[in-house]
């Protein structure tokens, strides 16, 4: 009959009997990506309210600059990235995507004096198609490139007359057709922002007549 060391095995099974009535503790490490809400106040004087990870401003936040900007929106790792809202001490204002910290996406900007911009922006630049209407009335309609009216476009005066036609850095530039008030319109090339060279006129009643321009322009185009 084979013997025991019972002091031996008691000594073995009541640590694992008390193990199962007592559980040890189980320490789970801190997760180092949570969102913590913090205040941060910078040396040179610009405060950010909102949330972070990791230290790093990520999510919703408000970030208050010395010079009297605000941005209130979305952050990711530390830069503006998504939708917000700057605002600027002349009364400026941009309410649309972000990406780099920079205008990137679809925006709106309204400036101080009621000209507004609606459109595409590219690295803080308008690009793409855009909306440009100015405060007297006047407005854009088409293609921008690095904040230039570039490409095809429609510029309507407040008092009906319209350019349609091309652009290039943020003049006419190309083939266009201008409207004028009275119904008569212009076919032709520009250059610089005036017609140049020969182009079509033609009137309200259909009449056409060839005309070559050298210095008298029809319009502006310019918000003025």
């Amino acid at each position: 009959m084979p013997r025991y060391n019972w002091p031996f095995m008691i000594s073995l099974v009541a640590p694992l009997m008390l193990g199962l009535l007592w559980p040890v503790p189980v320490v789970l490490a801190a997760d180092s990506s949570a969102v913590v809400t913090q205040t941060l106040t910078y040396a040179n004087g610009d405060v950010y309210v909102g949330e972070t990870v990791n230290g790093k401003r990520q999510g919703e936040g408000v970030y208050t600059y010395k010079d009297g900007r605000r941005y209130t929106g979305a952050w990711q790792d530390d830069k503006r990235k998504g939708q917000g809202t700057m605002t600027f001490p002349n009364g400026d204002k941009y309410m649309g995507e972000f990406a780099e910290g920079q205008f990137h996406g679809q925006g709106t900007y309204t400036l101080s004096n009621g000209q507004q911009y609606i459109g595409t922006w590219q690295e803080g630049k308008q690009h793409g198609k855009g909306t440009l209407t100015y405060p007297n009335g006047d407005s854009y309609v088409g293609e921008w490139k690095n904040g230039q009216r570039d490409g095809q476009g429609t510029y309507t005066v407040h008092d009906g007359q319209q350019y349609i036609g091309a652009w290039q850095d943020d003049k006419r530039h190309g083939k266009g057709t201008w409207i004028f008030a009275d119904g008569k319109k212009y076919v032709g090339e520009w250059r610089g922002d005036e017609q140049a060279g020969r182009g079509t006129m033609v009137l309200p009643d259909g009449k056409q007549y060839s005309v070559e321009w050298k210095d008298t322009p029809a319009g502006k185009a310019g918000g003025n």
